[in-house]
């Protein structure tokens, strides 16, 4: 077993029990003789995953990746007040602001390496958008069945159900516990499928390692209105089965979030500049999602698929494409804390 990796875990539960009662709600430190058996037994390396503090999460998932043995629950996690898409209780570790909502505490928990995955819900943007505002990587699976069996209403009166989502620092992880959860043995390539891709992307050269796609000019950024969102969404994927487009800077100047939006005209207009949009009604249509952080602040692609298990995999094979490195800065200020020894132990 690595050092390095050993001090990974080590800093996962000192960093877990520094943020209970922040963003973790509480911690499940009885998993610590489930991963001793293990890696004294295998000698191999475990992940750790929180979960949203929701009951919209059915216990089959979190036993699912459980008995694996490569995932093993550390953390319920704080969310959002009543599902808002931001969280006044709780400051985004990256931008110093209120943390986007409401799959918060876990992407903050994801963020600053106290868990590797997270499991949250999204029923307007509710993982994919507190995953772009910390340049996390996101998956959510409404298009591939993975969703509550409870409906809910958005503020703006449509009836939805909630779907299950994942949130981590590499693409990897994520993709692990998708294909824990998948039962079909997908084969197809998205080199099956037509791809879309906002025109605005065109001069990004990483397009040109994607096969079978078009450029197509971008409708999404002009609205934020749920309604008309799903109306251009429709006429696209009559079209197409793949979406790629970018959404950037989320909450970093204003608010998206509905509540205040709902108070006059100039707080929708603040809402508006949130840059939240196509997020906003990917669940609601049951569509699955990628996102995949940008070198630039709470910014990142969104790989959209059609409804249908066969899509996930080439949902995975896209965004592998798109992914970049690590970012070294973050990985000095938020990850490496054995760096920065007090002068009292010297």
């Amino acid at each position: 077993m690595e050092k390095e990796y050993l001090k990974k875990l080590f800093y996962s539960f000192l960093k877990g029990k520094e943020y209970t009662g922040k963003s973790v709600v509480v911690q499940n430190l009885s998993v610590i003789d489930k991963i001793t058996e293990t890696i004294c037994e295998n000698n191999e390396e475990i992940k750790l995953f929180g979960v949203k503090n929701t009951s919209d999460i059915d216990r089959e998932i979190i036993q699912k990746l459980t008995k694996s043995k490569k995932f093993y629950w550390h953390t319920i996690d704080n969310a959002a007040d009543n599902g808002r898409a931001v969280d006044i209780n709780l400051t985004n570790p990256l931008t110093g602001r209120t943390m986007t909502g409401s799959s918060s505490g876990t992407a903050i928990n994801v963020f600053l390496g106290i868990n590797d995955l997270g499991i949250g819900t999204d029923g307007g943007g509710s993982v994919i958008y507190p995953a772009l505002s910390l340049n996390l990587y996101s998956f959510t699976g409404s298009g591939a069945g993975l969703k509550s069996k409870k409906n809910k209403k958005s503020t703006d009166n449509l009836v939805f159900s909630t779907g299950i989502g994942f949130l981590a620092k590499d693409l990897e992880t994520i993709h692990t516990a998708v294909f824990i959860l998948q039962d079909a043995d997908i084969i197809s390539s998205y080199s099956d499928y037509k791809i879309a891709v906002s025109k605005e992307l065109e001069n990004y050269t990483i397009f040109e390692n994607i096969k079978n796609k078009e450029f197509i000019t971008d409708h999404f950024k002009n609205t934020d209105d749920r309604t008309e969102l799903i109306s251009i969404f429709q006429k696209v994927f009559e079209k197409y089965d793949i979406l790629i487009i970018r959404e950037e800077l989320i909450d970093t100047a204003f608010y998206g979030d509905s509540i205040m939006g709902n108070l006059g005209k100039k707080a929708k207009e603040f809402q508006f500049l949130s840059n939240k949009r196509a997020g906003r009604v990917i669940n609601m249509m049951n569509l699955s999602a990628v996102t995949v952080p940008s070198d630039e602040l709470s910014s990142g692609f969104i790989i959209i698929a059609k409804t249908g298990k066969e899509y996930i995999k080439p949902l995975f094979e896209v965004a592998a494409i798109l992914k970049s490195s690590e970012n070294q800065l973050f990985k000095r200020y938020f990850s490496d804390f054995l760096e920065n020894d007090s002068f009292i132990f010297e």
